[in-house]
């Protein structure tokens, strides 16, 4: 018969105590540099905005409710964040009087410090779809936050940035309202000229044929009856 060995726990604590010198030499250093990276690395402050939409399926443009809100959500933030973080966008806005004085008037450098420092996310959640009764993950706001050395900084650029989304935003929406008016002049005004066109050609026929409408078939009986009586007169 073969001998069977079992292995309990005294065995690996055994196995621990002889290799205690080896773990030391492979610990010892990990810590000393993880307490070396953590002292000596300066301070980092995250300020952060949370911007929630009105909508939170924003779905009010969207053709069809087959079409995920997630996707038109992202590709809205996507849009918003390109905007505002485009280079001649931060080269404008950086002249003005709003801008921290941190980075106004900085040029290249303040810009790419900008947007090495900015993060934009979407925020999502789970909502029970009252026309399915399933769960589906909806983009129900975004944030904007920055990253500095000093923390009254932070503070102040995600300040600046989230007014500069919402001017964005604002702006976005402006011009889309711009869009569908001008869009439903044209289509209005062509509408018009295709009634106009209908009246005229429905004025001819009737005019043509006069007498001889449907609508006048229960008034000429009574016309010539009337005009019989009177002849009889």
């Amino acid at each position: 018969m073969e001998p069977h060995s079992t292995t309990d726990v005294s065995d690996y604590v055994a196995a621990l105590k002889r290799r205690k010198m080896l773990l030391l030499f492979i610990a010892v250093p990990i810590v000393a540099l993880t307490l070396a990276l953590a002292l000596g690395l300066p301070d980092q402050y995250v300020s952060r905005a949370l911007v929630e939409f009105s909508d939170p399926q924003i779905s009010g443009d969207l053709p069809s409710r087959a079409r995920p809100e997630k996707s038109y959500a992202d590709q809205y933030v996507s849009s918003l964040t390109d905007a505002v973080l485009s280079t001649d966008h931060l080269e404008t806005i950086l002249k003005s009087d709003t801008a921290p004085e941190s980075v106004r008037n900085g040029g290249g450098d303040a810009i790419g410090r900008i947007q090495s420092n900015t993060r934009v996310q979407t925020v999502r959640e789970s909502v029970l779809d009252p026309d399915s009764g399933r769960e589906r993950e909806i983009v129900s706001a975004f944030t904007i936050s920055y990253t500095s050395r000093d923390p009254r900084d932070a503070h102040l650029m995600a300040t600046w940035l989230t007014d500069a989304f919402m001017q964005a935003s604002r702006s976005y929406l402006q011009q889309r309202a711009r869009s569908s008016a001008q869009f439903y002049d044209k289509e209005s005004e062509r509408y018009r000229e295709q009634i106009g066109q209908h009246e005229a050609t429905l004025a001819e026929f009737k005019e043509k044929n006069f007498g001889q409408l449907p609508e006048l078939t229960e008034v000429n009986p009574n016309v010539m009856d009337r005009t019989a009586r009177d002849l009889e007169n």
